[in-house]
């Protein structure tokens, strides 16, 4: 083994290399996480740092907890605390997570509706699901997933992306009001100029309480959340960015 491998600083440069955007970086990053000890962590780290939705991190509980049933994970039986010893092993390794339904589910891509529906009802063994997120999009089109998503939100959480739901509504805002995350990033597709004026109103309110907002992208915006931007640009906080927003009449 060369002595250079010694030095994580250069074996998290040849990880990177292997950032898993495609298929075969990923294969690669797990084979190397299992096949040497110098790579093992750095390996995982990178593996599961970015995650579209949470089904691979729910099938590392044992074989038989989980079955597809009618396009939807659902769970076989009750969830014990040993079931979570695997999850817990690589939960906390995730930085960023996408959340969304599979608009045609299938066997291949099921829903994950009873997976939320067991971790809000089930005794979770610690105070996050993923205690290190930084950064969550939530993108759910249905309106009956979006009571879940304080499922994800942790105390590292800087980043958010609401999406659209089919109703035109985007209720997540209150959770995000009532938690008081300290966001340096959101972005909001949920709510726009032809969105009810209760809607409109509750995202004014959810732009106001951000206090350390480096960026905001929003599709309108009202006057009392722009002046609270403005107010926000001094010498300590960085320019906001609103490359799309409308002031509606």
């Amino acid at each position: 083994m060369h002595h250079a491998l010694l030095i994580s600083e250069i074996v998290d440069l040849i990880i990177a290399q292997l950032d898993p955007l495609g298929r075969w970086q990923a294969a690669a990053l797990a084979a190397l996480a299992r096949t040497s000890t110098i790579f093992h962590d750095s390996a995982l780290d990178m593996l599961w740092k970015r995650q579209s939705n949470i089904e691979n991190l729910i099938r590392c509980m044992p074989d038989g907890v989980w079955e597809v049933t009618n396009a939807t994970l659902t769970p076989t039986r009750a969830i014990t605390v040993a079931d979570w010893d695997r999850v817990f092993k690589y939960a906390p390794r995730i930085k960023s997570v996408s959340c969304f339904e599979h608009v045609n589910a299938d066997n291949n891509n099921p829903a994950l509706l009873k997976v939320y529906e067991t971790l809000r009802h089930c005794c979770v063994p610690c105070d996050y699901l993923l205690p290190h997120l930084e950064e969550l999009s939530w993108y759910h089109f249905e309106a009956i997933y979006s009571p879940f998503i304080d499922l994800f939100l942790g105390p590292r959480v800087k980043s958010i992306r609401l999406g659209e739901q089919w109703d035109g509504r985007c209720p997540a805002l209150n959770t995000l009001l009532a938690r008081r995350l300290d966001l340096t990033s959101a972005v909001i597709d949920g709510v726009d100029v032809g969105s009810p004026e209760s809607e409109r109103s509750q995202l004014s309110s959810f732009i106001r309480s951000l206090t350390h907002p480096e960026f905001v992208d929003v599709r309108t915006i009202d006057s009392d959340a722009l002046t609270h931007l403005g107010h926000l640009t001094t010498p300590h906080h960085p320019p906001h960015h609103l490359p799309c927003f409308a002031i509606p009449p």
